[in-house]
């Protein structure tokens, strides 16, 4: 692992892709849900672990699904058992703390681009003082990003489960601490068939860009629509 000062803590969309796959009322699988999220899970840690001096730990609930795929990362990725307890993100940043690293950031697994200037800027942050949370919102008012330096409970709680959270919750947990408070750009989660439509055209454009681009998703999206044509291009 690398050195125990910084940790991004990857959550695992599972819990977000069977609410997605109920929201779309029957419109796709289930099954071709989570095969999606797999794709934004897998792209992501494949960006993530170029992070320098950076430690990467995955939360699972699908730990021998992902352990399949998941030693490819090499010794920069720790993958771990994530619990569903109301409390399993404060309980999380607790054991993480408890074994020495110093600022963490909580990312959501529900977009496959990586918000890599948003985790450094972040983690810039933190280094202004201990008492101190770093917010990511998202235009679906809920988190895609939040970092912290110190173990403050009530933030922590509202972050269960992902982004079933409202962000105006979130952000009265925040100002129930008495914090620094600073926010990232806001992004969009993938959890509508118009954004991954969105999503779609994004990755298009990087392909033809000549940019790095989240491949797996990418043979994902085609795979969806090629097979439901939800997702034809305007």
């Amino acid at each position: 692992m690398a050195g125990r000062d910084k940790a991004i803590i990857l959550l695992d969309g599972a819990l977000e892709a069977k609410r997605l796959a109920k929201d779309l009322d029957g419109k796709l699988p289930v099954e071709e849900v989570q095969d999606l999220y797999s794709g934004f899970l897998f792209d992501l840690m494949s960006q993530l672990v170029n992070l320098s001096s950076t430690s990467i730990l995955l939360f699972s609930e699908n730990y021998l699904d992902r352990n399949r795929w998941f030693g490819g990362f090499g010794s920069k990725a720790e993958l771990r058992l994530l619990t569903t307890e109301d409390d399993a993100n404060f309980n999380i940043a607790e054991s993480v703390f408890s074994e020495g690293y110093r600022r963490l950031v909580f990312v959501n697994c529900f977009n496959p681009i990586a918000p890599l200037r948003e985790i450094q800027v972040a983690f810039q942050l933190l280094q202004l003082e201990d008492d101190i949370v770093v917010l990511g919102p998202t235009d679906e008012r809920s988190w895609y990003l939040v970092s912290i330096k110190n173990l403050h409970a009530a933030p922590l709680r509202h972050l269960y489960a992902g982004s079933h959270d409202g962000l105006d919750d979130i952000i009265k947990a925040i100002c129930s601490v008495d914090v620094l408070t600073f926010t990232v750009q806001p992004r969009y989660a993938v959890n509508s068939i118009s954004n991954m439509a969105r999503l779609r055209k994004e990755i298009e454009s990087q392909v033809v860009g000549n940019q790095p681009f989240p491949h797996k998703t990418r043979e994902r999206l085609l795979h969806l629509e090629r097979k439901y044509g939800l997702l034809r291009r305007g």
